[in-house]
C-alpha cells in the first residue's frame, strides 16, 4: 500500500512539472501556429543538451501515456533537436505506428524533412514498415519529395530492396520518371541493383524504358553492362528499342559483344536488332569482335548479316584487325570460299566475298599488316585469296621496302613470290633487290645492306650479301658495314662480315679504320679477330694517332698490353710528334709508360719541341713518374730546343722534391 501511494505520489509530480513546462511553451508568442516552431526559435523551447524536448524524450521512451499528454498539453510537434530529427522522425525511425497517427492528427508536419533531407515517408520505406507507410500514404504525404540523394520515396525503396513499397507508390500514382542526383530513375536503380521483380513491376506498370542517366546510360544498357539475361529478356519483352545507343554510339549488341556474351548477342539478334551500326568511333560489333579474338561471335554476327567488309573511322575493315592480332582462324573464317572445312564459324562465313585488298587510312592492306609482323602463314593465306602482292602504303613502301627490318625468313618468302623489284616509294628508293643490284642510297646516305647491319640482323645481311649487295658500301660519313658492326660491338656481326672478305682497312671520313675504332671503343675481342683477319697494326688516322695511341689515350691498359703484344711499332709519331709513350707519360699513366718502356719504347724520345718523357714529367711536377722514369735509366742530362734539362725545368718551376730527386740521381 505504501509502494502505491508512493508510485502515485511521484507521477502526480511527474504532470504538475509537465504542465507548468507546457504552460511555459504556450506563453511564448512564437508562431502563430501553437503546434509548429520554427528552428530559429528553438532556444525559446526546453531542450537538452542534444536538443531533444520532453516530446522526442516520451517518444524515445516509447510512452505512448506520455506522448499523448503532451500532446493534449500544447507541446510543439515538430521541434527538431540537433539532429536535426523532429518528433514525427523519432516515431517512424521506431515503427512505432500508435504514435505517428497520433503526432499527424494533431497537425505534426508529415514532410518535414531530416538533415538528410529525408521524410517520414522516406523512413518508413527505409525502416520497411508497410503499415506506417499506408498510414503516411492515406494521411496525403508527398510521394515525390526529394532527400539530398534527389531520390524520391520509391528510389528509396528501390535501394533498400522493399518491393512491396514500389507496388504500393506505384498503386498511389507515385512519379516513376523522377531524377536523382545521377539522374536515374526507378528503373535505373532496379536495374543497377539486378533487381528482377522490381523491374517487372515497373516495366508492368510503363515505366519509361529511355530515360538517360548522367552516364548516359539507359536503363537497358545497365542490363547490358551487368549481363543480367533474365532482366534484358523483361526488357526485350516489353518492347525496348534494341537498336539505342549510349553517349559512345555502341548499341546494344556491341555492349554484349565487348563482354563477348554469346547468349545475350543472340538474343538481341532474335529481336531483329542491326548489326551494322557503328559506334562513335566508326566499329560495327563485328570490329570488336574481330579485334577482341572472339571468334564465336564473329561466327554469329556474319551468320546473321554483319557486314564483312565494314569499315571503321579508320578505313579497317575486320581483315585488318584479324591480321593484326595474328589470328588465324579469324582470317580464315574471312578469307575462306570452301564451306567444307571443319572449322565450325568458317561453315558460315565462307561464302562472304571478304574484299582482301581493302585499305585503311594509313593505306595498309591486310598483307602490309601481316608481313610488318612477320606473320607468313597469314600472308601466305592472303596471297592465295588474291591479295596484291605489289601493293604500296601511303609513304608508298612495297612490302620489301617494309621488309628490310624483319628476318631472313621474311625476306625470302617475298623473293619467292616474284614481286615487281621496280617500285620506289616516297623518296625515290626501289625495293630491297634493286637497291642491291644498283647500290641506290635513301636520303641519309644508308644501303639496305647497311641498315640491315647498323640493325644488327645477321640474316638479312648474309641474304643481302648473297643477292650481290656492295658489302664495302660506304655510308655519309665513309663508314662501311665493318665499321658499323665494329662501332656497335656486333662481335658476331663482325665475324660475318670478315667472312664475307670485306675490307678490313677501309677508312672513313675521320680516316678511322676498324681496328681503330674497336681500340677507341676498348673492344678487345673485336680488335684481336680484326688483326687475325689482317688489319694493319700501325695506321694512322686524321690526327696520326695508331691504335697504340688511341689505346694509351684511353687509359685502357688491358688494350695496351694487347696491341703491344702484336708487335706494333711503338715510335710511330702523331700529328704533334708525340709518341704513345710520351703521350702516357703526359698523362701522367704510370702503369701503362712502365709496360711501354719495358716493351722496348724509347725512353728518351722527342716530342716537336724536342721534349722528353722526363722534361714533360718534371714540367708537370709529377714526382711519381720522375722517380719511375729515372729508375729507368733515361738521360738525365738531356736538352731541349731552348737547351734546358730537366733540372732546369724544374729549378724555373720552384719544385724542390723533384730537384733534389734529379740531383741524388747524378744530374750535372
Amino acid at each position: 500500500m505504501a509502494r502505491l501511494t508512493l508510485t502515485l505520489a511521484l507521477l502526480i509530480v511527474q504532470v504538475f512539472i509537465i504542465k507548468i513546462h507546457c504552460k511555459s511553451l504556450s506563453t511564448n508568442n512564437i508562431n502563430k501556429n501553437p503546434r509548429r516552431i520554427k528552428n530559429s526559435s528553438k532556444r525559446s523551447i526546453n531542450q537538452d543538451k542534444d536538443g531533444n524536448t520532453n516530446l522526442h524524450l516520451a517518444i524515445t521512451n516509447n510512452d505512448e501515456n506520455l506522448v499523448n499528454f503532451l500532446i493534449h498539453n500544447g507541446a510543439y510537434l515538430d521541434v527538431q533537436n540537433f539532429a536535426h530529427d523532429a518528433p514525427l522522425h523519432m516515431s517512424v525511425n521506431r515503427n512505432l505506428l500508435n504514435i505517428t497517427k497520433a503526432l499527424i492528427d494533431n497537425g505534426a508536419f508529415i514532410n518535414i524533412a531530416n538533415a538528410d533531407l529525408n521524410t517520414p515517408i522516406h523512413l518508413s520505406v527505409i525502416t520497411k514498415n508497410l503499415e506506417i507507410l499506408k498510414l503516411l500514404i492515406s494521411k496525403k504525404a508527398n510521394l515525390n519529395v526529394k532527400n539530398k540523394l534527389g531520390d524520391t520515396p520509391i528510389h528509396t525503396a528501390i535501394v533498400t530492396s522493399f518491393p512491396d513499397a514500389v507496388e504500393l507508390f506505384i498503386k498511389s500514382n507515385v512519379d516513376k520518371e523522377s531524377l536523382n542526383i545521377n539522374y536515374d530513375t526507378p528503373l535505373h536503380l532496379a536495374v543497377s541493383k539486378n533487381d528482377l521483380t522490381t523491374v517487372t513491376i515497373l516495366l508492368k506498370n510503363k515505366a519509361n524504358m529511355n530515360i538517360k542517366n548522367k552516364d548516359g546510360l539507359l536503363p537497358v544498357h545497365i542490363a547490358i553492362n551487368n549481363q543480367n539475361i533474365p532482366i534484358i529478356q523483361a526488357f526485350l519483352e516489353a518492347s525496348c528499342n534494341v537498336d539505342t545507343v549510349d553517349v559512345t554510339g555502341k548499341t546494344l549488341v556491341h555492349l554484349a559483344v565487348v563482354q563477348n556474351n554469346y547468349e545475350i548477342t543472340k538474343m538481341l539478334i532474335s529481336r531483329k536488332a542491326d548489326l551494322n551500326i557503328c559506334d562513335n568511333d566508326g566499329s560495327a560489333p563485328i570490329h570488336t569482335a574481330v579485334f577482341n579474338n572472339f571468334t564465336a561471335i564473329v561466327e554469329l554476327l556474319i551468320a546473321n548479316g554483319a557486314n564483312i567488309n565494314a569499315k571503321d573511322v579508320k578505313d579497317n575493315i575486320p581483315l585488318h584487325l584479324a591480321v593484326e592480332n595474328q589470328n588465324l582462324n579469324v582470317v580464315k573464317i574471312l578469307l575462306q570460299k570452301d564451306n567444307r572445312n571443319n572449322i565450325a564459324m568458317v561453315k558460315l562465313l565462307l561464302l562472304k566475298g571478304v574484299e582482301v585488298n581493302a585499305m585503311n587510312n594509313h593505306n595498309d592492306s591486310a598483307l602490309i599488316s601481316a608481313i610488318l609482323l612477320k606473320n607468313l602463314e597469314i600472308a601466305s593465306l592472303l596471297i592465295q585469296h588474291g591479295a596484291n602482292k605489289n601493293v604500296q602504303n601511303k609513304e608508298s613502301n612495297s612490302l620489301i621496302h617494309l621488309s628490310i627490318d624483319k628476318n631472313k625468313s621474311v625476306i625470302k618468302f617475298l623473293i619467292d613470290q616474284k614481286l615487281n623489284l621496280d617500285l620506289t616509294n616516297s623518296f625515290g628508293n626501289t625495293p630491297l633487290h634493286e637497291f642491291v643490284s644498283k647500290e641506290i642510297k635513301n636520303n641519309i646516305g644508308d644501303t639496305p645492306l647497311i641498315k640491315a647491319v647498323w640493325l644488327g640482323f645477321e640474316d638479312v645481311t648474309k641474304v643481302l650479301i648473297k643477292s650481290g649487295g656492295n658489302k664495302n658500301a660506304k655510308n655519309r660519313h665513309n663508314n662501311t658495314p665493318l665499321m658499323l658492326a665494329v662501332s656497335k660491338n656486333y662481335f658476331p656481326m663482325v665475324k660475318l662480315l670478315l667472312s664475307e672478305k670485306v675490307a678490313v682497312d677501309a677508312i672513313n671520313d675521320d680516316k678511322m679504320t676498324p681496328l681503330l675504332l674497336a681500340v677507341t671503343n676498348g673492344f678487345v675481342n673485336i680488335a684481336s679477330l680484326l688483326i687475325e683477319n689482317g688489319a694493319k697494326k700501325n695506321v694512322q688516322n686524321n690526327d696520326g694517332n695508331t691504335a697504340l695511341h688511341l689505346a694509351v689515350h684511353k687509359n685502357n691498359t688491358e688494350m695496351t698490353k694487347f696491341i703491344v703484344d702484336q708487335k706494333v711499332d711503338t715510335e710511330i709519331k702523331n700529328n704533334i710528334e708525340d709518341t704513345p709513350l710520351i703521350k702516357a707519360v703526359w698523362l701522367g699513366l704510370e702503369e701503362i709508360t712502365k709496360m711501354l718502356i719495358r716493351s722496348g719504347a724509347n725512353k728518351n724520345a722527342r716530342n716537336r719541341h724536342n721534349n722528353t718523357p722526363l722534361m714533360l714529367a718534371v714540367s708537370r711536377n709529377d714526382f711519381q713518374m720522375v722517380k719511375l722514369l729515372l729508375s729507368e735509366k733515361v738521360d738525365i742530362n738531356a736538352m731541349n730546343n731552348n737547351k734546358i734539362t730537366p733540372l732546369l725545368l724544374e729549378m724555373r718551376n720552384g719544385f724542390v722534391n723533384i730537384s733534389t730527386l734529379l740531383i741524388e740521381n747524378g744530374t750535372k
